[in-house]
């Protein structure tokens, strides 16, 4: 019976010394999942939109834009679109997409009257503005190719 007792807690012993080994490899693995799942869900295919126009605050006078995701196809940007400067980009094209409101797209020189379920295609290069007609600026989404760069906009009239 002595010897029985005496291996089990030499077992208990072991036992406990395992778990204190294992607890820092343990809590470094939780970190590391953590951190894993963190840039997992900041690299997400999927965003909700709605939170995003949710959170701006449309101007009807200039334009606002907020980042949505980056994608393999380039930045998705929520805007707000009162009247923007004319302007241009040399190193990104655009498209955007006409969720809601109306107005006037001069892209280049055709202009192009704009609403909702309209798609306009903004070459690098090109000069445009787009002005919302009515009390409710433009809502939309930009996709920008590759990448939105707002240092990249030159401002041709204000």
């Amino acid at each position: 019976m002595g010897s029985t007792g005496g291996n089990l807690e030499r077992q208990r012993v072991v036992y406990r010394d395992m778990r204190k080994l294992l607890a820092v490899p343990a809590a470094l693995a939780a970190l590391a999942l953590a951190c894993a799942v963190g840039l997992a869900q900041d690299d997400s295919n999927f965003a909700n939109s709605s939170d995003v126009f949710s959170q701006m605050h449309p101007d009807s006078s200039g334009a606002i834009a907020q980042e949505i995701m980056h994608a393999p196809v380039g930045d998705v940007l929520a805007v707000y679109i009162g009247h923007t400067a004319r302007q241009m980009y040399t190193k990104q094209d655009e498209l955007l997409i006409v969720l809601s409101g109306h107005g006037t797209a001069n892209i280049g020189y055709p202009s192009y009257n704009i609403q909702p379920g309209s798609v306009v295609s903004i070459p690098r290069n090109t000069a445009f503005q787009i002005v919302a007609s009515g009390p409710s600026p433009i809502k939309a989404y930009v996709v920008a190719t590759p990448h939105d760069d707002p240092n990249d906009k030159r401002v041709l009239e204000p």
